[in-house]
Protein backbone atom coordinates (compact mmCIF):
# COMPACT_ATOMS: atom_id res chain seq x y z
CA UNK A 1 0.00 0.00 0.00
CA UNK A 2 1.54 3.42 -0.60
CA UNK A 3 1.52 5.84 2.05
CA UNK A 4 0.64 8.95 -0.59
CA UNK A 5 -2.59 10.33 -1.74
CA UNK A 6 -2.10 10.71 -5.98
CA UNK A 7 -4.09 13.03 -7.79
CA UNK A 8 -3.94 15.00 -11.10
CA UNK A 9 -4.56 18.32 -10.89
CA UNK A 10 -3.73 20.15 -13.89
CA UNK A 11 -3.85 19.61 -17.74
CA UNK A 12 -3.35 21.65 -20.51
CA UNK A 13 -3.85 20.97 -24.35
CA UNK A 14 -4.43 22.58 -27.68
CA UNK A 15 -7.30 21.07 -30.12
CA UNK A 16 -6.92 21.73 -33.69
CA UNK A 17 -10.33 21.94 -35.90
CA UNK A 18 -12.92 23.11 -32.91
CA UNK A 19 -16.35 25.04 -33.79
CA UNK A 20 -18.84 26.08 -31.63
CA UNK A 21 -20.31 22.75 -31.92
CA UNK A 22 -17.96 20.76 -30.78
CA UNK A 23 -16.77 22.96 -27.91
CA UNK A 24 -20.63 23.23 -26.53
CA UNK A 25 -20.39 19.40 -26.58
CA UNK A 26 -17.09 19.54 -24.61
CA UNK A 27 -18.43 22.11 -21.90
CA UNK A 28 -21.53 19.88 -21.31
CA UNK A 29 -20.81 16.21 -21.97
CA UNK A 30 -17.55 15.93 -21.29
CA UNK A 31 -16.35 18.56 -18.66
CA UNK A 32 -20.14 18.71 -17.24
CA UNK A 33 -20.50 22.62 -16.99
CA UNK A 34 -22.64 24.83 -18.82
CA UNK A 35 -21.60 26.36 -21.78
CA UNK A 36 -23.49 29.20 -21.81
CA UNK A 37 -22.63 30.06 -18.01
CA UNK A 38 -19.08 30.45 -19.45
CA UNK A 39 -17.80 33.98 -18.65
CA UNK A 40 -16.47 35.44 -21.78
CA UNK A 41 -13.83 37.91 -22.49
CA UNK A 42 -11.12 38.93 -25.25
CA UNK A 43 -8.06 38.91 -25.04
CA UNK A 44 -5.46 39.77 -28.02
CA UNK A 45 -8.31 38.91 -30.49
CA UNK A 46 -9.01 35.57 -29.38
CA UNK A 47 -11.68 34.80 -26.93
CA UNK A 48 -11.12 33.16 -23.90
CA UNK A 49 -14.12 31.12 -21.97
CA UNK A 50 -13.97 30.81 -18.28
CA UNK A 51 -15.88 28.63 -15.63
CA UNK A 52 -15.66 29.18 -11.81
CA UNK A 53 -15.31 26.30 -9.68
CA UNK A 54 -16.38 26.14 -5.84
CA UNK A 55 -13.74 25.19 -3.56
CA UNK A 56 -15.32 23.08 -0.79
CA UNK A 57 -12.98 24.28 1.87
CA UNK A 58 -13.21 28.00 1.25
CA UNK A 59 -16.98 28.41 -0.57
CA UNK A 60 -15.45 31.02 -3.18
CA UNK A 61 -15.15 30.17 -6.41
CA UNK A 62 -11.65 30.14 -8.42
CA UNK A 63 -11.19 29.33 -12.49
CA UNK A 64 -11.02 26.04 -12.75
CA UNK A 65 -11.61 25.86 -16.66
CA UNK A 66 -9.79 27.92 -19.49
CA UNK A 67 -11.15 27.48 -23.33
CA UNK A 68 -9.26 30.06 -25.42
CA UNK A 69 -10.30 29.94 -29.25
CA UNK A 70 -10.32 32.50 -32.12
CA UNK A 71 -13.12 35.32 -32.18
CA UNK A 72 -15.24 33.97 -34.73
CA UNK A 73 -15.89 30.39 -33.07
CA UNK A 74 -18.25 29.67 -35.21
CA UNK A 75 -15.22 28.58 -37.90
CA UNK A 76 -14.00 25.10 -38.03
CA UNK A 77 -10.52 26.06 -38.34
CA UNK A 78 -10.13 27.42 -35.01
CA UNK A 79 -7.54 26.24 -32.78
CA UNK A 80 -8.58 25.85 -29.13
CA UNK A 81 -6.49 25.99 -25.95
CA UNK A 82 -8.23 23.84 -23.19
CA UNK A 83 -6.78 24.50 -19.29
CA UNK A 84 -8.20 22.45 -16.63
CA UNK A 85 -6.68 23.46 -13.18
CA UNK A 86 -6.61 22.56 -9.76
CA UNK A 87 -10.15 24.32 -8.37
CA UNK A 88 -11.63 22.33 -11.12
CA UNK A 89 -9.94 18.89 -10.10
CA UNK A 90 -10.92 20.00 -6.62
CA UNK A 91 -14.57 20.41 -7.26
CA UNK A 92 -14.57 16.85 -8.96
CA UNK A 93 -12.87 14.66 -6.16
CA UNK A 94 -15.01 16.65 -3.42
CA UNK A 95 -18.24 15.88 -5.50
CA UNK A 96 -17.41 12.16 -5.47
CA UNK A 97 -19.24 10.34 -8.02
CA UNK A 98 -21.86 12.90 -8.35
CA UNK A 99 -20.14 15.64 -10.83
CA UNK A 100 -19.79 13.11 -13.84
CA UNK A 101 -16.82 14.34 -15.07
CA UNK A 102 -13.97 10.96 -16.42
CA UNK A 103 -10.82 11.98 -17.78
CA UNK A 104 -10.72 8.43 -19.38
CA UNK A 105 -13.85 9.79 -21.58
CA UNK A 106 -12.44 13.50 -22.21
CA UNK A 107 -9.43 11.61 -23.76
CA UNK A 108 -11.19 9.26 -26.09
CA UNK A 109 -12.89 12.57 -27.46
CA UNK A 110 -10.45 14.45 -27.74
CA UNK A 111 -8.80 11.54 -29.62
CA UNK A 112 -11.25 12.82 -32.54
CA UNK A 113 -8.86 15.41 -33.13
CA UNK A 114 -5.31 16.20 -33.83
CA UNK A 115 -4.54 17.48 -30.76
CA UNK A 116 -1.53 17.94 -28.00
CA UNK A 117 -1.11 17.78 -24.57
CA UNK A 118 0.86 20.34 -23.33
CA UNK A 119 1.04 19.95 -19.54
CA UNK A 120 -0.19 17.36 -16.86
CA UNK A 121 0.00 17.98 -13.31
CA UNK A 122 -0.04 15.59 -10.67
CA UNK A 123 0.22 15.72 -6.77
CA UNK A 124 1.74 13.44 -3.95
CA UNK A 125 0.18 14.19 -0.76
CA UNK A 126 2.30 12.51 2.39
CA UNK A 127 -0.94 11.08 3.88
CA UNK A 128 1.10 8.70 6.31
CA UNK A 129 3.24 11.62 7.19
CA UNK A 130 6.27 9.30 6.71
CA UNK A 131 8.64 12.32 5.56
CA UNK A 132 9.77 14.87 8.11
CA UNK A 133 10.73 18.36 7.36
CA UNK A 134 13.91 18.30 8.72
CA UNK A 135 14.91 15.19 6.86
CA UNK A 136 13.86 16.63 3.30
CA UNK A 137 15.46 20.34 4.20
CA UNK A 138 18.62 18.28 4.98
CA UNK A 139 18.97 16.20 1.68
CA UNK A 140 18.00 19.17 -0.33
CA UNK A 141 20.45 21.32 1.23
CA UNK A 142 23.11 18.52 0.71
CA UNK A 143 22.08 17.44 -2.63
CA UNK A 144 24.99 15.96 -3.89
CA UNK A 145 25.23 13.84 -1.26
CA UNK A 146 21.05 12.70 -1.14
CA UNK A 147 19.51 13.47 -3.94
CA UNK A 148 19.36 12.07 -7.67
CA UNK A 149 16.70 12.18 -10.58
CA UNK A 150 16.01 14.24 -13.85
CA UNK A 151 14.81 17.12 -11.71
CA UNK A 152 18.39 17.94 -9.81
CA UNK A 153 20.71 16.39 -12.46
CA UNK A 154 21.46 19.88 -13.45
CA UNK A 155 20.15 22.35 -10.91
CA UNK A 156 20.26 21.76 -7.25
CA UNK A 157 17.12 22.23 -5.45
CA UNK A 158 16.45 25.69 -4.39
CA UNK A 159 15.17 26.09 -0.95
CA UNK A 160 12.69 28.93 -0.14
CA UNK A 161 12.79 30.69 3.08
CA UNK A 162 10.51 32.96 4.49
CA UNK A 163 10.41 34.61 7.84
CA UNK A 164 13.11 31.99 8.79
CA UNK A 165 10.71 29.02 7.70
CA UNK A 166 10.99 26.43 4.83
CA UNK A 167 8.14 27.13 2.44
CA UNK A 168 8.67 25.25 0.11
CA UNK A 169 11.43 23.71 -2.19
CA UNK A 170 11.60 24.34 -6.10
CA UNK A 171 13.26 21.52 -7.84
CA UNK A 172 14.07 22.93 -11.42
CA UNK A 173 13.03 25.70 -13.08
CA UNK A 174 9.32 26.86 -14.06
CA UNK A 175 10.91 28.03 -17.08
CA UNK A 176 11.90 24.18 -18.13
CA UNK A 177 11.00 23.23 -21.31
CA UNK A 178 10.73 19.64 -19.79
CA UNK A 179 9.26 18.95 -16.17
CA UNK A 180 9.53 20.59 -13.08
CA UNK A 181 8.39 20.62 -9.38
CA UNK A 182 7.85 21.93 -6.25
CA UNK A 183 7.73 20.09 -2.85
CA UNK A 184 5.38 21.59 -0.15
CA UNK A 185 5.72 21.98 3.36
CA UNK A 186 2.47 22.48 4.84
CA UNK A 187 0.90 22.67 7.97
CA UNK A 188 2.36 21.34 10.70
CA UNK A 189 5.45 20.09 8.30
CA UNK A 190 2.87 18.31 5.93
CA UNK A 191 4.74 17.40 2.92
CA UNK A 192 3.15 17.12 -0.61
CA UNK A 193 5.51 17.12 -3.95
CA UNK A 194 3.62 18.55 -7.40
CA UNK A 195 5.33 17.53 -10.74
CA UNK A 196 4.43 19.83 -13.47
CA UNK A 197 5.32 17.35 -16.75
CA UNK A 198 5.83 18.71 -19.93
CA UNK A 199 7.97 16.21 -21.50
CA UNK A 200 5.40 14.14 -23.74
CA UNK A 201 7.16 10.77 -23.31
CA UNK A 202 6.06 10.86 -19.74
CA UNK A 203 2.65 12.74 -20.31
CA UNK A 204 1.52 9.38 -22.19
CA UNK A 205 3.08 7.21 -19.77
CA UNK A 206 0.57 8.08 -16.99
CA UNK A 207 -2.39 8.89 -19.70
CA UNK A 208 -2.48 6.08 -22.34
CA UNK A 209 -4.74 3.55 -22.12
CA UNK A 210 -5.99 5.97 -19.35
CA UNK A 211 -9.49 4.12 -19.15
CA UNK A 212 -9.11 1.35 -19.31
CA UNK A 213 -7.14 1.12 -15.99
CA UNK A 214 -8.54 3.78 -14.20
CA UNK A 215 -10.85 1.23 -12.54
CA UNK A 216 -7.91 -0.64 -11.20
CA UNK A 217 -6.37 2.53 -8.66
CA UNK A 218 -3.23 0.37 -8.45
CA UNK A 219 -2.46 1.00 -11.70
CA UNK A 220 -2.75 4.69 -12.29
CA UNK A 221 -0.59 4.87 -8.52
CA UNK A 222 2.20 2.38 -9.73
CA UNK A 223 2.77 4.53 -13.15
CA UNK A 224 3.08 7.67 -11.46
CA UNK A 225 5.04 6.44 -8.29
CA UNK A 226 7.29 5.20 -11.03
CA UNK A 227 7.16 8.79 -12.44
CA UNK A 228 7.87 10.69 -9.54
CA UNK A 229 11.21 8.45 -8.89
CA UNK A 230 12.29 9.14 -12.10
CA UNK A 231 12.32 12.68 -11.27
CA UNK A 232 13.66 12.77 -7.56
CA UNK A 233 14.82 10.25 -5.47
CA UNK A 234 16.44 10.40 -1.77
CA UNK A 235 19.29 8.14 -1.30
CA UNK A 236 21.99 7.23 0.80
CA UNK A 237 25.12 9.11 1.16
CA UNK A 238 26.71 5.59 0.94
CA UNK A 239 25.12 4.62 -1.96
CA UNK A 240 25.51 7.51 -3.88
CA UNK A 241 29.05 7.64 -3.50
CA UNK A 242 29.83 4.34 -5.51
CA UNK A 243 27.94 6.23 -8.81
CA UNK A 244 26.27 2.75 -9.23
CA UNK A 245 22.41 3.56 -9.77
CA UNK A 246 21.77 0.07 -9.90
CA UNK A 247 22.68 0.15 -6.22
CA UNK A 248 21.16 3.38 -4.51
CA UNK A 249 19.15 2.32 -2.13
CA UNK A 250 16.64 4.69 -1.13
CA UNK A 251 16.44 6.58 2.32
CA UNK A 252 13.99 4.75 4.82
CA UNK A 253 11.34 7.46 5.24
CA UNK A 254 11.60 7.82 1.43
CA UNK A 255 10.94 4.33 0.65
CA UNK A 256 8.07 4.05 3.18
CA UNK A 257 6.20 7.08 1.33
CA UNK A 258 7.13 5.80 -2.13
CA UNK A 259 4.92 2.46 -0.56
CA UNK A 260 7.12 -0.36 -1.70
CA UNK A 261 10.42 -0.44 -4.82
CA UNK A 262 9.65 1.32 -7.52
CA UNK A 263 11.50 0.11 -10.63
CA UNK A 264 13.49 2.34 -12.85
CA UNK A 265 11.98 3.33 -16.03
CA UNK A 266 13.91 3.13 -18.98
CA UNK A 267 11.82 6.39 -21.38
CA UNK A 268 14.17 5.76 -24.26
CA UNK A 269 12.33 1.95 -24.99
CA UNK A 270 8.85 3.38 -24.39
CA UNK A 271 6.81 3.66 -27.96
CA UNK A 272 6.48 7.04 -29.43
CA UNK A 273 3.98 9.25 -28.75
CA UNK A 274 1.36 8.14 -30.85
CA UNK A 275 0.46 10.13 -34.19
CA UNK A 276 -2.81 11.35 -33.35
CA UNK A 277 -0.96 13.96 -31.40
CA UNK A 278 -0.30 17.53 -32.75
Amino acid sequence: MTAMDIRITGLSMLIQRMDEVDIKCLCNKYLHIDYQGLEKSWVDNRLKLEHLSTVKKTGKAKTGVIIGTSSDINTSDSNVTLELKKPFFDAVAAADDTHGFELGKLLRFISRYKYSIKQLDIAYTDDDRCLTERDIQHWCTYSKDYCVGSLVKWKAPELVVRGGTLRRIKLESSDSKSNYGTINIGPKGRISLALKIRKKVKIWYILEDYGRYLSQREAFEARSRSLLASCINFVTARSKKNRVKARYERQGSWRAFLGHEVEAINWSSLLPVRSTTA
